[in-house]
């Protein structure tokens, strides 16, 4: 069984394909997984890989393994306040998704 790692903020389908390869496919294994192990994860992957900073993905993958949805998008919204604000229109990534997949 694999999860969608694609919800959490800062993991798109180049990181979720290398984290798959170290068989990181799950929310629960993705917030089971220490900070330093996911850095160096991604330093191993190549250097267009090294300026993401994943420290915030295991808290992020608790929350969806837990089914805290509410908690993920306010996470996310605070993350993107404090990253300089490239959310469009103040929603979460989660929350674009679930927009994206209503359209389709």
């Amino acid at each position: 069984k694999s999860d969608n790692l694609q919800v959490v903020e800062g993991i798109g389908p180049k990181i979720n394909k290398v984290l798959s390869k170290r068989g990181i496919v799950t929310w629960k294994q993705l917030s089971n997984t220490p900070i330093e192990k996911l850095q160096k994860i991604l330093l191993k992957a190549g250097p267009s890989f090294k300026m993401q900073n994943p420290a915030n993905w295991p808290k992020q993958a608790t929350l969806a393994a837990n089914g805290e949805w509410d908690k993920l998008i306010q996470l996310q919204k605070d993350l993107d306040v404090t990253d300089g604000g490239n959310n469009d229109h103040g929603a979460s990534k989660f929350e674009k998704m679930i927009l994206k997949n209503k359209k389709k």
